[in-house]
């Protein structure tokens, strides 16, 4: 599509099959002139689940994602930081959650870095990590049955 007198557009046609094109352009339906380089066209992955769903906002949390379609240039996004993917086969990865502030932010995944998937899959970035700082009773019978009870802090329900 003309666009102005130094820029066009096209849009891609489906493709089955992830591959690198040459493109050509012509005016009017006369001379084709190759356009430098190439477009790349990429599958776009599907995420299906994702887990731990949380962790603390200290980053560094092993997350395991599995859908289809993964390559071993996906990459993971938190929100809006971007990590590197850990390639395991084409329908799992995992990632290394970032450093960030607490809160909730979206997970998606891409095989470009450029279009993101939407499945709306949601992290819990938690205030710290998980630290106890009592436990009572400290012992109980070998029968089991005994509650033991836990006090600290940044817990979740």
């Amino acid at each position: 599509a003309y666009i102005n007198s130094s820029a066009i557009s096209f849009e891609t046609p489906p493709l089955v099959d992830a591959t690198e094109v040459n493109v050509l352009v012509s005016i009017g339906g006369g001379r084709f002139t190759r356009v430098p380089g190439v477009f790349t066209v990429t599958v776009m992955p599907v995420l299906l689940s994702v887990v731990p769903l949380q962790g603390p906002s200290t980053g560094g949390t092993l997350v395991t994602l599995s859908g289809y379609d993964f390559s071993p240039r996906t990459s993971c996004r938190f929100g809006t930081i971007v990590v590197t993917a850990t390639f395991l086969h084409k329908e799992r990865i995992s990632c290394i959650t970032p450093s960030t502030t607490a809160g909730v932010v979206s997970i998606e995944v891409t095989n470009d870095e450029i279009h993101f998937t939407n499945q709306r899959f949601q992290f819990l970035f938690q205030h710290g990590s998980p630290t106890v700082t009592a436990i009572s009773p400290t012992k109980g019978p070998v029968s089991g049955n005994t509650v033991v009870y836990f006090d600290g802090y940044h817990f979740l329900d």
